[in-house]
């Protein structure tokens, strides 16, 4: 007699989900001549290969996130054209039940045109720790204030759209004045405001801890600024380089004051131009 087994298999679900997030920064668009986002930090080989947000407080990780690192950052910071990497981000899933809880986080790689890609440079953003489900996504930027979803989204393993740059997209606002200007809106598409030089939640050009100060600051103590001179210069990867050129400046030609002032003087709902007026990041708290 022939034995015959009888062989059952489960199919276990896929605990992971990926993102193909796509967002712009402000900062990176401007002066920018082709609608795409310059890669000067990273044509100047600034960008760092690991993470920068662990040393931010006002960024905290949750689950795997932290210390990502690019693996190998001579093929990965090369010149992909569209797809060169602009610099860092930090994307958070939040609860679908309370979208101020987040559970969990990610660093990933800004592409040029938008892309939000994982360490490898061209893969799409993955949370390994994470089950699919329903999700509000937040993305976020060291001297940008961030955004997110207005509603949970449903993130799968087979990656979900989450696309902040199409002004069709509904944010998350916690006052109705912010309605439609969460984000700065830039030849019909959205960006994230830049100028948060202090990495907090707001944009503050006048007044108590304005985002001028930490520029001058950077100014006047750089190691090679020997006379204090204001109009200074200083390269490399800093928080005051709010256009993201790879240059702190502030006071001088191309400085990263003015984009903070024009910001602040032009949003919708500072009708007076008030120098003190303040640009809050619309996440849930």
């Amino acid at each position: 007699a022939t034995d015959v087994a009888t062989l059952y298999l489960t199919t276990l679900p896929q605990s992971f989900v990926k993102l193909n997030v796509k967002v712009q920064l402000q900062g990176a668009l401007l002066g920018s001549g082709d609608g795409l986002m310059r890669d000067d930090l990273r044509s100047r080989d600034f960008i760092p290969a690991a993470e920068p947000y662990t040393a931010i407080s006002s960024f905290t990780h949750v689950g795997e996130g932290g210390a990502e690192t690019v693996a190998n950052p001579v093929t990965v910071f090369a010149d992909h054209g569209d797809n060169s990497i602009v610099d860092w981000v930090f994307v958070e899933l939040r609860s679908a039940a309370d979208p101020a809880e987040v559970v969990a986080t990610r660093s990933g790689l800004l592409q040029k045109d938008g892309d939000v890609v994982d360490t490898d440079g061209v893969s799409e953003l993955c949370f390994t720790q994470s089950e699919p489900g329903d999700y509000y996504v937040a993305v976020r930027h060291r001297n940008h204030i961030g955004t997110m979803t207005a509603s949970a989204l449903t993130l799968t393993a087979d990656g979900t759209v989450v696309d902040f740059i199409d002004t069709n997209t509904e944010l998350w606002n916690n006052q109705a004045n912010y309605d439609g200007v969460e984000q700065v809106t830039i030849d019909g598409q959205y960006a994230l405001w830049a100028g948060n030089t202090s990495s907090d939640d707001r944009i503050v050009f006048a007044g108590q801890a304005n985002d001028k100060d930490p520029i001058f600051n950077e100014i006047d103590t750089a190691p090679g600024n020997i006379f204090k001179i204001q109009t200074y210069i200083l390269p490399g990867y800093h928080p005051g380089d709010v256009n993201l050129d790879g240059d702190s400046i502030f006071a001088g030609q191309n400085n990263d004051v003015d984009p903070i002032f024009n910001n602040v003087d032009g949003f919708p709902a500072n009708l007076f131009k008030i120098q003190t007026f303040i640009i809050f990041e619309q996440l849930a708290e």
